[in-house]
């Protein structure tokens, strides 16, 4: 089978998942977050609009998404699938890069993360890529921390992510596991103590750049925790859009069904209780770090506001940035990544 074949069919595998993922968004849009549904009348305007600016129909089915989720068709929304299946504005290549943390410092050149210490190849090391016996290892580890954060190369959406005492260390066995970062347990702001407890919240900043425009958040989104949870679950958190530049939460969460609540469902705090503390801080922050690589033009950074008010980059996702929930809540976000030369648009 030719290489041409085996490309086409790969794309049309593709097209296929995205409709079905596109679809479940959809329904759960309409049932779990009273959406509205979108007409007949309006999907033949999103397929004509796919087709013209986006140079493809089968980019219409997450506009649907979108559309429902606010009421009526905005033009300049990207779907989903243009960014991360496609690579068409995310280089695949860069993508992958994202996905090793034991990298990240190294490739921001930046003091900014929690990084302690590095698995790599079975064999441990200090941030400095001096080797640390396995003898001193613990030591080097818990003599100023009670837990750790074992987050491994390739990890996302809470899976492959550990929270680790002592005892658990012993007995995890890390380096049969693959390449591992170590980091320190964040003590976060107690504003987001309402929220999240027992986990650490996070912003996911999402910035974007073009031959337009410099490097610039353009959606922030709370991602908390629920009650008895050690990190952040992609299958239960709770999202809240950052709906101004000051950090005003959006009055409502969604889980990953889009079932809305108003109020956190096991702490009971309302959503909509003031700003984000440090926020102004964190926009910065990952502005400044994306202007160190502008080959990417679509980043998702997941910062900790600790005690200190002061941000701290946990990592780093040009693959899975958060594209949708930005898009439907906040956007359109990243018109310009298409329209402004990258896409048949211009």
């Amino acid at each position: 089978m030719g290489l041409r074949i085996r490309r086409r069919i790969r794309r049309s595998a593709d097209f296929f998942r995205h409709r079905r993922y596109a679809e479940e968004e959809y329904k759960n849009i309409i049932t779990n977050a009273q959406g509205t549904a979108v007409s007949d009348k309006t999907k033949k305007t999103i397929q004509s609009y796919a087709r013209e600016w986006l140079g493809d129909v089968r980019y219409a089915p997450w506009l649907y998404v979108y559309t429902a989720y606010r009421g009526e068709f905005v033009e300049g929304w990207l779907p989903k699938d243009l960014i991360y299946k496609d690579g068409i504005i995310n280089d695949m290549s860069f993508q992958r890069i994202s996905e090793r943390k034991t990298l990240t410092r190294r490739i921001l050149e930046t003091d900014v993360t929690e990084d302690v210490a590095y698995c790599v190849n079975g064999r441990w090391y200090d941030l400095n890529y001096r080797e640390v016996s396995e003898e001193k290892i613990e030591d080097f580890l818990f003599k100023r921390h009670n837990f750790v954060v074992a987050k491994r190369d390739g990890s996302s959406q809470g899976r492959g992510i550990f929270v680790l005492d002592m005892p658990e260390f012993k007995s995890s066995r890390l380096p049969e596991l693959g390449d591992f970062v170590i980091q320190r347990w964040v003590e976060q702001h107690p504003f987001f103590d309402q929220f999240s407890p027992d986990s650490v919240a996070t912003i996911r900043l999402i910035t974007a750049c073009s031959r337009v425009s410099a490097p610039s958040v353009r959606a922030s989104i709370l991602r908390i925790g629920r009650e008895g949870e050690k990190s952040t679950l992609a299958t239960s958190l709770i999202k809240v859009a950052i709906r101004d530049k000051e950090g005003s939460l959006d009055e409502s969460g969604f889980t990953k069904n889009w079932v809305r609540f108003r109020r956190h469902p096991d702490t009971g705090a309302p959503f909509k209780s003031g700003a984000v503390p440090g926020y102004k801080k964190a926009v910065s922050l990952c502005e400044e770090l994306h202007q160190r690589l502008p080959q990417i033009p679509i980043i998702g950074w997941d910062i900790a506001i600790n005690r200190r008010e002061e941000p701290r980059l946990l990592e780093w996702n040009a693959s899975t940035p958060g594209i949708v929930f930005a898009e439907a809540a906040l956007g359109p976000c990243f018109k310009d990544l298409w329209f402004g030369g990258v896409g048949v648009g211009q």
